[in-house]
């Protein structure tokens, strides 16, 4: 069974970062609570609290064992303080994340770290779409972040999880509130390449989707653009995910790639090297799965 997200990030957290036995976590975000379900297996003898921005995961985050409750207002609103806060997909939420991080300092017991994980649109530029996400992060800009709000950067890495930046910190004793940036970053000049890769990706999927039935490989937000951009050149979606197979997407059906019609080219809307090992795992006879461009070194 695959190692899930969750579970393999707090085994690197706990791998590196020394936490004690007891103490009490803070999931800002927790969404639906897998973080602090997975938490509570590795860590039984922690108190847990999470927040969302609504309660309709309230039941299932509550009935999860160790958390006490589940709030929905502003984290640094909730009372106590806590040896550990995540934060797993909210940074790039957020639209003044200094702010926003300095707030949490204050919810942090003495020795308290916080971890922060945000996308790596160095590794997917697809990221790039995601009409919702202020700001697009790299190591160097989330560091500089993360110290600039206040904190002692203690570990940053982009090989924790796939396509993710992870960031732990914990308060400093002088807090500048005065991000440093890179001087070297490269930032807008990757912008620039992985949006010309985005460019080089749908004129690729339009190329190919002229001969023959074609479909888009995925339901999420890549192929949502790139069924808009081909418009009725898309006859039909494939998606491994059983809740998305069966239904349909911007009005066409959903197949399990089992499922996608013979005869048909399905274009795999994912980052290359994904798409390649998707692409191996699949061996569907009579559909051709075509792998995006290759992203520039």
């Amino acid at each position: 069974i695959p190692e899930s997200r969750s579970r393999r990030m707090l085994r690197r957290l706990f791998a590196e970062v020394p936490l004690p036995e007891e103490g009490a976590l803070l999931d800002v975000g927790c969404g639906n609570g897998e973080l602090l379900r997975t938490f509570s297996e590795m860590v039984p003898r922690w108190s847990l609290v999470g927040t969302e921005l609504d309660d309709r995961h309230r039941s299932t985050v509550e009935s999860i064992e160790g958390v006490s409750a589940l709030h929905t207002r502003s984290p640094d609103q909730i009372p106590g303080e806590f040896e550990l806060i995540t934060m797993v997909h909210v940074l790039e939420h957020v639209p003044e994340p200094r702010g926003f991080l300095h707030s949490l300092s204050s919810k942090l017991t003495q020795d308290g770290v916080i971890v922060a994980q945000v996308p790596n649109y160095g590794q997917n530029p697809f990221d790039l779409l995601v009409a919702d996400h202020c700001t697009h992060f790299t190591l160097a800009t989330l560091e500089a972040l993360m110290r600039g709000a206040g904190y002692e950067v203690l570990r940053v890495a982009n090989d924790w999880i796939p396509k993710e930046l992870t960031i732990v910190a914990r308060r400093s004793g002088s807090p500048t509130l005065d991000p440093v940036w890179p001087r070297n970053d490269d930032s807008s000049a990757h912008v620039t390449r992985s949006l010309d890769w985005l460019n080089s990706v749908m004129s690729s999927a339009r190329h190919v989707a002229k001969n023959g039935r074609f479909g888009l490989f995925g339901t999420a937000s890549p192929a949502t653009w790139l069924s808009s951009e081909l418009q009725d050149l898309v006859a039909f979606f494939v998606d491994e995910d059983p809740n998305r197979s069966g239904g349909t997407h911007e009005g066409h059906p959903i197949y399990r790639p089992d499922r996608a019609p013979s005869g048909s080219r399905v274009f795999m809307v994912l980052p290359h090297a994904l798409a390649e090992s998707i692409r191996r795992r699949l061996s569907i006879r009579g559909v051709e799965f075509l792998l995006p461009p290759q992203f520039p070194a």
